[in-house]
């Protein structure tokens, strides 16, 4: 009796709640909300070392209410975008295949310690600055590669089992400063065609967490997550390279 009593109690209360929250649901909205259709530049650009080609995407906001508008609205082809070390000043020309703005990285060197800024100016008066400091690599190295593999057969072809390959690796993070890395990984095998050319493929990971950054874990060893891909059995193997070839790309 005494649980039929308190569920009967329960069930009133949660009734009495939804009547209350249905009662709130029915109030007009008399403010008016003002949205600023305004557009406002959205540009995108990673410089590294490593670069053998320094690229920036420039786009501008779009309205999501009251016009409708395709993404090609959204593109700009004639912004003037410029990189800058201080003492050199680069132009980047838009390349409308990529619909991006790009430059051979011979034409400004792009070196771990400089400080760089990108100014983006459009014919109708949007404009954006922007000043990045490349971080030193000092201290920053791969510690090892962690390589596992398994058999299995997919449920679509019960005929061609094949080798799920596992990579992964650890890194010595610099100690005593902010450091954000974006974890890349790519593998090398023999092409049959081609017996004489290696073909270079990137690893995919398993996880989207590929920008890392050592918050609570300056000067630790750092691992990043598990990048997988697959070969049939019959196929050549692949080889677990150096630590070095699966090396993770130093970002600002």
């Amino acid at each position: 009796m005494v649980l039929l009593k308190f569920s009967n109690f329960y069930k009133r209360v949660m009734l009495c709640g939804l009547g209350i929250f249905l009662a709130g649901c029915e109030e007009d909205v008399t403010d008016k909300i003002k949205i600023d259709g305004k557009s406002q530049l959205v540009v995108t650009s990673f410089i590294s070392p490593q670069d053998t080609v320094l690229t920036v995407q420039v786009q501008k906001t779009r309205p999501v209410v009251g016009i409708t508008q395709n993404p090609n609205q959204g593109k700009i082809i004639n912004a003037t975008v410029a990189l800058s070390n201080g003492t050199q000043t680069v132009p980047l020309l838009y390349e409308s295949q990529r619909e991006i703005y790009r430059v051979k990285a011979s034409a400004l060197l792009i070196a771990a310690g400089k400080t760089y800024t990108l100014t983006v100016s459009t014919p109708d008066g949007l404009s954006a600055k922007g000043i990045c400091t490349v971080p030193l690599t000092d201290g920053v190295a791969i510690t090892d590669m962690v390589y596992t593999q398994s058999q299995f057969t997919p449920d679509w072809a019960p005929n061609d089992p094949q080798t799920q390959h596992h990579f992964s690796y650890k890194f010595q993070d610099a100690p005593g400063r902010d450091n954000y890395y974006h974890i890349l990984a790519s593998y090398d095998y023999a092409n049959p065609n081609l017996p004489d050319k290696m073909e270079r493929q990137p690893l995919y990971f398993t996880s989207n967490d590929v920008f890392i950054a050592d918050e609570r874990k300056d000067g630790l060893v750092l691992t990043t997550p598990t990048a997988t891909t697959y070969t049939r059995q019959n196929d050549n193997q692949l080889q677990p390279k150096k630590p070095a070839r699966s090396a993770g790309r130093y970002r600002p």
